[in-house]
């Protein structure tokens, strides 16, 4: 059973977003939170494998939330949840430690499932926030993406990653075990030293930029 906390300041989505995972049976809602300091104060106790985070929080940002979470939570892994596709929160985010990025307006994309992929090892990218990635560094780089200390499955998973697409789609188009993806994914972040996969497309697509997350 995957637990699974939710902090989420409107109440309209935060019970739309607590209904979507308990209709789920191997998802476990253990806390509700409706701002960063009820978030502080009692989503560590509940112990959530992966944690929901609004991005845009009043007070506290979702990123500044996450921050400070990490610290008291190690084991926690945290997805952001967001109607925006703002650039800056994008990167505070990253830099936080989050290890997915998803727009609350996708309509393909089912939140169990991202849930499951999370705890699996993969991190959830909206395509959109991907395509935001590829025009901040302009396209990609394979000339330089070879010097990355990764080898050529490595850069192809991430090649098909910087593309939006799932750890499920990447198995399906490379004809290899979902599984087998996440675990090149989890290679791919100890190489790279970051924690995400939206960090790690980042450094395919611009080497030279050195994004990390703070721990």
């Amino acid at each position: 059973m995957i637990r699974v906390s939710i902090v989420e300041d409107d109440s309209h989505c935060r019970e739309l977003l607590a209904a979507t995972l308990r209709a789920a049976a191997d998802l476990n809602v253990v806390s509700v939170h409706h701002d960063g300091a009820h978030a502080l104060a009692h989503l560590p106790e509940a112990r959530p494998h992966v944690a929901l985070v609004d991005v845009r929080l009043p007070r506290l940002s979702g990123p500044e939330l996450v921050g400070r979470l990490r610290r008291r939570c190690p084991k926690t892994l945290f997805v952001m949840l967001t109607a925006f596709d703002d650039e800056e929160l994008l990167y505070a985010s990253l830099r936080a430690g989050a290890v997915g990025y998803l727009l609350k307006r996708d309509e393909d994309r089912d939140l169990a499932d991202a849930v499951r992929e999370v705890r699996s090892g993969g991190s959830p990218m909206s395509p959109e926030i991907a395509r935001r990635l590829i025009a901040t560094f302009r396209g990609e780089n394979p000339a330089a993406a070879t010097e990355l200390p990764l080898t050529p499955r490595e850069i192809e998973i991430l090649r098909h990653a910087s593309r939006g697409k799932t750890s499920k789609e990447i198995a399906r188009d490379l004809e290899i075990a979902e599984v087998t993806v996440n675990n090149h994914f989890r290679h791919i972040y100890e190489k790279l030293h970051v924690n995400s996969r939206a960090a790690a497309v980042a450094r395919f697509l611009d080497p030279n930029q050195g994004l990390t997350e703070a721990g």
